[in-house]
């Protein structure tokens, strides 16, 4: 027996593998071992051997439910039928990229029929582009129609690009939002080799399938040829433009008020310019706490969709009583300033030596806290109560302009 070595394989796995009932697939490979199903009697046998560049084997998992998948590993990662996802799982490779027509289609029918291989196994609830290009002859008076088929439900906007009145060179633009074969668009022949520019856009939901170009010509009369070359490509979308963009944008506060040991309100203007936390020499209040709302409902709605990469809230320290520099906070969704300090936070957290120089500006990463804007609807900050080992720390508030507190965020969308 031939070493898998020999095949550039550095590695070869046995692994158990329960085939989902998927159509048939054919997949193009640089060299390796592959194991192949009877893709007409889809019965259970393997047969397993080298396969060379061009020798695109036909692979079908239809109607084997549990048998031994071989894999082999080379420098780009597990190929044959999968990749190893996790122990015990294996996982399709995406269906193939590109599709080209390898000899000449006679259109003699006004039938349709499939166009060849030009054909992609689309997965259910994802979004592809596509598009090619086709190269027919046909005589001018004769004309050539083009349909798509899929799996149910799918969404879709598309068109072939040809000509639409061949004495003017005048090219069809119209954009199709059907499929199937009752859904079907015409170009006009050139009585010499022509070429339209198919592209599209197909949203799949709960059913995956095969996404099959189909042609025939318009009306009965001379024969015509979708030719040799003619090739389509398929990508996978996500949501957006491709690529999703990246965003950093700052929430400040839009309220402050500082509170006494017994929750009452400090009145202005100490109470609205700064914020305390704990308990200061030189003033009256006992052990002090504050409040300070922000646009949490903004908040929320950029995030919809969205990926947080990063969180943090800024707060511009003025004062600490010992080098520490201690701050408890817990998240409300209390949206207005009160009159009396809120007793509903949740969350938060306890931290220090965020302000390395004081006065200056500290941040606090609150990725790990954002589920309290996000899922429990939080409003605002609130500062307390002092734990009795915290030093005490007072930071500007909504009335300083040029230092009023804020949370950044940077997300993808």
């Amino acid at each position: 027996m031939t070493s898998p070595n020999a095949f550039g394989l550095s590695r070869l796995f046995i692994a158990p593998y329960n085939i989902p009932q998927v159509p048939t697939l054919t997949q193009d490979w640089a060299g390796g071992i592959m194991t192949q199903w009877d893709s007409i009697s889809h019965t259970n046998t393997v047969v397993v051997g080298p396969v060379t560049y061009r020798n695109l084997p036909s692979v079908s998992p239809l109607g084997l439910t549990e048998g031994t998948v071989l894999l082999a590993k080379v420098p780009g990662g597990y190929i044959i039928l999968g990749m190893l996802a996790v122990a015990g799982a294996v996982a399709f490779l995406d269906p193939i990229r590109h599709r080209r027509v390898a000899t000449d289609i006679p259109l003699t029918s006004i039938t349709l029929a499939d166009a060849g291989n030009l054909n992609f196994l689309v997965k259910d609830n994802t979004e592809y582009a596509v598009d090619g290009a086709l190269y027919y002859n046909s005589t001018t008076a004769q004309d050539i129609k083009f349909a798509w088929n899929g799996p149910p439900n799918m969404a879709c906007k598309w068109s072939m690009f040809g000509l639409s009145n061949a004495s003017l060179n005048e090219i069809l633009t119209d954009t199709m939002t059907a499929y199937g074969d009752t859904t079907t668009q015409t170009i006009q022949g050139l009585g010499a080799l022509a070429t339209c520019r198919p592209s599209g856009w197909f949203k799949t939901t709960d059913t995956p399938g095969l996404l099959q170009l189909r042609t025939a010509l318009a009306s009965a009369g001379t024969a015509g040829t979708l030719n040799q070359g003619s090739w389509l490509r398929i990508s996978e979308l996500v949501a957006g433009a491709g690529v999703a963009d990246t965003y950093t944008k700052i929430y400040t506060a839009t309220g402050s008020r500082s509170y006494d040991h017994n929750g009452a309100f400090i009145g202005s203007p100490d109470g609205d310019n700064n914020m305390y936390f704990g308990s200061f020499s030189g003033r009256s209040f006992g052990s002090e706490r504050h409040m300070w709302t922000f646009n949490a409902a903004q908040m929320r709605t950029d995030l919809t969709g969205a990926t947080i990469l990063s969180a943090q809230m800024f707060l511009y320290c003025f004062r600490c009583d010992s080098s520490a520099g201690d701050y408890n906070w817990f998240w409300s969704p209390t949206s207005t300033i009160q009159t009396t300090f809120p007793t509903n936070g949740v969350g938060g957290a306890d931290v220090q030596d965020v302000w390395g120089t004081i006065p200056g500006w500290g941040s606090i990463d609150i990725a790990s806290q954002m589920t309290y804007i996000v899922n429990s609807n939080a409003n605002s900050v609130l500062g307390g109560p002092a734990g009795f080992s915290d030093a005490s720390t007072a930071f500007r508030g909504f009335g300083t302009a040029s230092y009023q507190p804020y949370i950044q965020l940077t997300y993808a969308k």
